[in-house]
């Protein structure tokens, strides 16, 4: 998603599209004025959660732990009860930045295997001090970094779980974050029935 440069700004959950990804544009051409039946959207953009209007960023030395306790190598799983398929496997946090690596997609080809994607983090508080960490919305529902487990609602509102492997030496050793990041819970989050893609904790 770093195609997407700028907060989505929301004052209404769901309510915007997602920006178009480049590699889309061409699909979105205008067709000629003669044909009106083609002039519904044929491949629309996703709605996303979006940033609350009045958000903030995070300050930067609390991006700074939570980025610590970030950091290292976890596990996609799916959630308890979902039944949203998971396209990538594992995911690698360094820095400011994640590599999602993994999993199969299907294609025209056939199934293939996933091509390592490596977005970055955009950390922002809301209103209710709930902590965004993308442009699109994606929330942290849960987070208990010490025994690595780390739960998200990304911005299609598809529940996300990051774990830590068991003797994953990468972990670095886990610490407490302050209480007003790690108290965001899944009552912080707007969620809006059958708005669906089948993604990680962000859309590439």
């Amino acid at each position: 998603m770093d195609y997407i440069t700028e907060p989505v700004w929301s004052s209404k959950p769901f309510s915007k599209r997602m920006p178009t990804h480049p590699e889309m544009l061409r699909f979105k051409r205008p067709p000629p004025p003669c044909c009106k039946c083609l002039h519904k959207d044929p491949f629309p953009d996703p709605f996303c959660r979006g940033i609350p209007h009045d958000s903030v960023p995070l300050p930067e030395e609390e991006a700074q732990e939570l980025l610590r306790n970030l950091e290292g190598s976890w596990k996609i799983v799916p959630p308890e009860g979902s039944s949203h398929d998971i396209m990538y496997t594992t995911v690698h946090v360094q820095d400011d930045r994640y590599t999602l690596s993994g999993g199969t997609r299907l294609t025209f080809g056939g199934e293939q295997p996933n091509p390592p994607c490596t977005e970055h983090f955009h950390f922002y508080r809301g209103p209710e001090k709930e902590i965004y960490l993308d442009y699109i919305g994606t929330v942290f529902t849960k987070t208990d970094f010490q025994n690595g487990r780390v739960e998200f609602n990304n911005g299609l509102n598809i529940p996300v779980v990051w774990q830590r492997g068991e003797n994953n030496s990468s972990s670095p050793q886990q610490q407490n974050m302050p209480s007003d990041i790690v108290m965001v819970t899944a009552d912080k989050v707007t969620a809006v029935p059958g708005v669906v893609q089948a993604t990680v904790v962000v859309v590439s």
